[in-house]
């Protein structure tokens, strides 16, 4: 069995774990589970690929100034590359709106989603590590579209995304990861990556830079074993970059 693990520089909370919730129809269809960061937010979609929400720092820190600021009234105006993206269309304005001293801030974000090339379009989730809680969304006005009870997990496993590779998401070290997990008969080169929506990629060094129109996420050089009777045989891998296409 060989083993390929990712990082990516995304913020999480203060709990330094990253909850993955169930989609039972509060989001987009193609979203299947969906985690919130501190600077965004991390959507696993069905076929196994994932999108990914940043917000600007400078305009998070200044709303979480202003939400210290006790005599202050603000409506928070999100960019159309934020959540409505992320969650097919559940995002858009919030926030409360006041009179007088009411003040317009803006909350810009940018979305892109990965997915996986000539991979199984229907691979199966198995989500693991769930918590001992559930979230209830009462989205709108319409309560035949509110959800409750939604499981929460800590780790999601996607089998055979490609033949006889699985990929599993997961949070380590405040740290978004994911690692594909190759077994016997499968070609850890049938796997690519295509990124749509960001403004850029290249190679800084051996990590893969991923360019958006508020912040740069870094994807760390892949790290890779093989399990052997032995234990674990360290095994060259590395990021080869071509247009939109990552491998």
């Amino acid at each position: 069995m060989l083993l390929l693990l990712i990082g990516v520089s995304a913020q999480l909370h203060a709990q330094s774990y990253l909850e993955f919730v169930e989609n039972k129809g509060q989001w987009d269809k193609q979203i299947k589970y969906k985690g919130d960061l501190g600077d965004g937010a991390f959507a696993i979609k069905a076929d196994g690929g994932y999108r990914m929400l940043v917000y600007n720092g400078d305009d998070l820190a200044a709303i979480n100034s202003h939400k210290h600021n006790a005599n202050a009234t603000s409506t928070i105006q999100r960019t159309a590359l934020s959540d409505q993206r992320l969650e097919g269309g559940h995002g858009g304005t919030g926030g409360g709106s006041g009179s007088g001293a009411s003040k317009m801030q803006q909350l810009r974000g940018h979305v892109y989603e990965v997915s996986f090339l000539n991979a199984n379009p229907w691979p199966q989730a198995v989500p693991d590590k769930a918590l001992q809680t559930v979230n209830n969304y009462f989205i709108g006005n319409d309560p035949n579209k509110w959800v409750s009870n939604c499981k929460v997990f800590t780790a999601v496993t996607y089998k055979n995304l490609y033949n006889n590779i699985d990929i599993r998401y997961y949070s380590s070290n405040g740290q978004i990861k994911y690692e594909f997990i190759v077994h016997p008969g499968g070609n850890p080169a049938n796997i690519a990556m295509y990124v749509d929506g960001a403004t850029g990629l290249k190679m800084v060094g051996k990590n893969l830079q991923i360019k958006t129109s508020v912040k740069d996420i870094v994807e760390q050089e892949p790290i890779s074993f093989q399990l052997t009777n032995d234990g674990r045989k360290p095994v060259a891998s590395g990021f080869q970059v071509k247009g939109n296409i990552v491998r």
